[in-house]
């Protein structure tokens, strides 16, 4: 039934009219038999924007008269959310595809067929210069950097020319700048190992792989300068073996730097005077044994 007062549809255990108060013994029960009064107030409930409670108006006059054209054009503009009949020129949609339309194409008369079919053809022209806006405006988005942007358009102008496969390359386009931007806070921040291996998979990306080169000849100075501090504790712990006298210690450690500062020099005359006292300890050594030889003689004469 519907309110007397504002002639909103009411359910059978309502007290009040949830739209105006009113009571509902002060109802009137609803022309349930006459589809025409119910589809002025469907429609005066669009023009309201009362979207769902013109939904329950047109399922009373379809349950009572399943063939009403009009009834399925107020359907299709409930479903819309449009307030009146001329916005399904521009209603953003293939009106073809829709349920609610084909019926209210299939029940109406001559007349309301072929205004339904402009209908139809205005949406579809008026789809398709959207489409080819926010495509244009994607592009825009695209060339000026803003991949946000220009993925978000491109997904919206759906089947419009290759938007799809754009949408892939703009979302590509889109992780691989956000890969650059974390690359280049590594590299601000001194993370130069995470900075080299992000510009590394970027490949030709921006200046990707100049930003790879100086990373790696930065790298190879790094590793220079950690390798000469190595050498300098090494040639200073080489160089206390040599003031101990722990030669042998001092010659290991010489050898080892190479042709770091004077350690060849050094290592040469460690050596050198290695081979000197090995020199000596045989000479000590054969003398040593001559005496006792001598002294076995002497005693075998005596």
């Amino acid at each position: 039934m519907l309110c007397k007062n504002c002639g909103t549809a009411l359910e059978a255990d309502d007290n009040f009219c949830e739209n105006c108060g009113q009571k509902v013994e002060d109802a009137t029960p609803a022309p349930t038999l006459d589809p025409t009064t119910l589809l002025k107030h469907a429609f005066l409930k669009l023009e309201e924007g009362r979207f769902s409670d013109a939904n329950t108006l047109i399922n009373q006059i379809l349950s009572v008269d399943p063939e009403n054209s009009k009834a399925y054009v107020a359907q299709l503009l409930a479903e819309h959310k449009l307030s009146e009949e001329a916005m399904l020129n521009d209603c953003g949609t293939e009106l073809q595809e829709n349920i609610s339309f084909k019926r209210a194409l299939r029940f109406a008369n001559t007349a309301d067929k072929e205004i339904l079919l402009n209908y139809a053809e205005n949406g579809n022209k008026n789809l398709l210069l959207s489409k080819q806006r926010t495509y244009e405006n994607a592009e825009h988005f695209l060339r000026t950097g803003d991949y946000a942007s220009a993925l978000l358009n491109f997904s919206e102008s759906g089947d419009y020319k290759d938007a799809e496969e754009r949408a892939k390359q703009t979302q590509h386009l889109a992780q691989q700048e956000e890969m650059y931007l974390n690359a280049e806070k590594h590299l601000q921040s001194g993370k130069f190992k995470k900075a080299l291996h992000l510009f590394t998979h970027l490949g030709n990306y921006k200046n990707s792989q100049e930003k790879v080169k100086q990373l790696q000849e930065l790298s190879a100075k790094e590793q220079e300068a950690i390798k000469r501090a190595q050498q300098e504790e090494v040639y200073i712990i080489a160089k206390n073996f040599l003031q101990l006298n722990e030669y042998e210690k001092a010659l290991i450690l010489f050898a080892k730097l190479g042709d770091y500062k004077d350690a060849k020099e050094k290592a040469e005359e460690l050596e050198k005077y290695k081979k000197q006292k090995e020199k000596i300890r045989a000479y000590i050594s054969l003398s040593i044994f001559g005496v006792f030889i001598l002294m076995m003689i002497l005693a075998f004469i005596n």
